[in-house]
C-alpha cells in the first residue's frame, strides 16, 4: 500500500494498526478507500474482507441439475402463455384498427380546401381587439 493511500485511510478514522492489518488482507486500496468514503467504518471492512476470503461452500442439498418432477411455479405457467398470446392479439387487433381510423383521418384531411387564408387589415384587426376587450 501507498503512503499516500495509508494516510488517506487515516484521515478517514483508520488506526496504523487497521491499516497494515488491511493491508496484509491482500485488497486493492483503493477500494478500501472508496469504502471508507461510502461510509464504511474499520470493522465493516474487516467483516466484507472476512466475507471475500471465505470459499463459498455449496450444500450438498442444493444441486441445479436436478429438477423436480412438479415444480409449483410451472404448474400454472401453462395458462399463462394462453393469456399472452391473447393480450397479444387483442393488441395487435386495437393497433390495426387505430391505423385504420389514422388513415381515415389522413385522408379526410388531405381533401379539405385550404384555400387563401383571410386577410385582415391592421386597422380590422385593431378594432376587432378593441370590441373583444369590452
Amino acid at each position: 500500500m501507498e503512503l499516500l493511500n495509508m494516510v488517506k485511510l487515516g484521515t478517514m478514522g483508520f488506526k496504523p494498526a487497521d491499516i497494515k492489518q488491511l493491508n496484509a488482507s491482500g485488497i486493492e486500496s483503493e477500494q478500501i478507500i472508496e469504502l471508507a468514503k461510502a461510509g464504511y467504518q474499520v470493522t465493516d471492512v474487516n467483516e466484507l474482507i472476512k466475507l471475500a476470503q471465505e470459499d463459498p461452500k455449496p450444500k450438498p442439498e442444493d444441486k441445479p441439475d436436478e429438477k423436480p418432477d412438479n415444480p409449483p411455479e410451472t404448474a400454472g405457467a401453462e395458462d399463462k402463455p394462453d393469456n399472452k398470446d391473447k393480450a397479444l392479439e387483442d393488441a395487435l387487433k386495437q393497433l390495426e384498427e387505430q391505423k385504420a381510423i389514422i388513415s381515415k383521418l389522413q385522408e379526410k384531411n388531405s381533401q379539405k380546401d385550404l384555400g387563401k387564408p383571410e386577410t385582415v387589415s391592421p386597422e380590422e384587426a385593431f378594432k376587432n381587439a378593441l370590441r373583444e376587450i369590452y
